[in-house]
């Protein structure tokens, strides 16, 4: 029974294949690692945020985590299933670089309205700055650090100054703005060895 379990079904690892960018071994190996982890078949948001308390344990990540999983949740259930799981992860570490501007676009997007207000983009580079931990451990220091990032981002990015971003306008700005284009060199959506230094064998 674990063996049958641990073994993605042949028609979809024939439909990941298909529609993702990971590899049969890449996906074979995240398979084992979810229902290793997640014998249900699903991974609640609790699940989820545990995740990021491990590789982040300086800082406070269950908002930025939660703010993650709203947008791998695309089934909009409260948990994740492989399909959601891997999907999203191909979009965001084996991407191109629309489709990681895709997918930062909808993180910042909190409420789903197609466009960023200052607010949201002020919580969810709040969240960030949580939990990169020591750095930014003073509440007055982190405030004032955000809120010049973000004031950044608007000056650069809004053209038409009606204090939100469009999807247009965030993906034109972005190609200017060194710190996002590097941040999207490696997959921000969940830590593993690749893109967080000290994690242990969470990356296939």
């Amino acid at each position: 029974m674990g063996k049958k379990l641990s073994k993605l079904p042949p028609d979809k690892m024939k439909e990941y294949l298909a529609t993702t960018s990971f590899n049969e071994e890449e996906l074979t190996l995240w398979y084992k690692f979810f229902i290793k982890d997640c014998p249900s078949g699903s991974m609640s948001r609790e699940e989820f945020l545990g995740i990021y308390r491990v590789f982040y344990p300086d800082g406070r990540p269950d908002q930025f985590a939660s703010y993650v999983f709203r947008v791998f949740d695309s089934k909009k259930d409260g948990k994740l299933d492989f399909d959601e799981f891997v999907r999203a992860l191909s979009q965001t570490a084996k991407g191109t670089t629309v489709d990681k501007l895709s997918w930062t676009f909808s993180l910042y997007d909190l409420d789903g309205d197609r466009r960023i207000s200052r607010d949201e983009m002020l919580q969810v580079v709040d969240s960030i700055y949580l939990m990169s931990g020591r750095q930014f451990s003073d509440d007055a220091l982190r405030k004032q650090a955000c809120t010049s990032r973000v004031n950044n981002i608007f000056q650069n990015m809004d053209v038409d100054k009606d204090n939100f971003l469009s999807w247009e306008e965030f993906k034109e700005g972005a190609q200017y703005d060194n710190e996002l284009l590097r941040s999207l060199e490696w997959d921000i959506s969940l830590p593993t060895k690749s893109n967080h230094s000290g994690c242990h064998d969470f990356n296939p």
